[in-house]
Parts: C-alpha cells; structure tokens; sequence
C-alpha cells in the first residue's frame, strides 16, 4: 500500500488551503457589510484561488493513484482505501461547488 501512504502523504497540505479558503469565502460573506465590498471581494477572490488551488492538487493526487493502481476497483486488497479515495472524490466536488457558489455570489448575484 505504498502508493496509499504517499497519496495520504501528499495531500496534506490541502487541510490548511481548504480551511483557509474557507474561512476567507465564510468571512468575506458574512462581515461583507461591515468590511465594504471591495476589501469583502478581495477576501472572497483570496478564498477562491486557495479552494482552486487544494482542487487542483487532490485531484491531481487522486489522479495519481488511480494511474498508479488501475486494479482498484477489481482488488479486494483496496478494500480497506476505497472509503478514504472516494472522500477524497467527494471533497474534490464539495470544493467545485463551493468555488461554482463563491464565483456566483461575488460577480453575478450582486444584491446590495
């Protein structure tokens, strides 16, 4: 299972940018009266790129494995990593909604 590891190894750091980001899009959209618009939007847009950012590298990651370990669906010794690569996956389309809502909010829904 040494391409699980350095799967679990490599995406670490995407802890720390999904949180950040999150806490920049969270901030930005509930302090936006108190911070104003453009200093809100600045936040909102620092948010966006680091959610992109942690997207990108866990689906490159997951990309990874996948080419790295094509039996994984058919191998029953996956069994115990198929939870924790399908999280993964489900994570990658949270952040894509996520970042689809942020983008939707900040340019095209603009109800002050």
């Amino acid at each position: 299972m040494d391409s699980f590891i350095l799967f679990a190894e490599n995406t670490k750091q995407d802890f720390f940018l999904i949180s950040g980001g999150f806490i920049l899009v969270s901030i930005s959209a509930i302090m936006k009266q108190t911070l104003g618009n453009s200093f809100s939007m600045i936040l909102n847009i620092l948010g966006i790129i680091m959610l992109s950012f942690a997207l990108v590298i866990l689906a490159s990651q997951i990309n990874t494995f996948f080419s790295s370990n094509p039996q994984f669906f058919t191998n029953y010794k996956y069994d115990l990593y198929r939870k924790n690569i399908y999280a993964g996956i489900g994570v990658c389309l949270l952040l894509f909604i996520l970042i689809c809502y942020a983008s939707y909010t900040m340019f095209i829904n603009k109800s002050d």
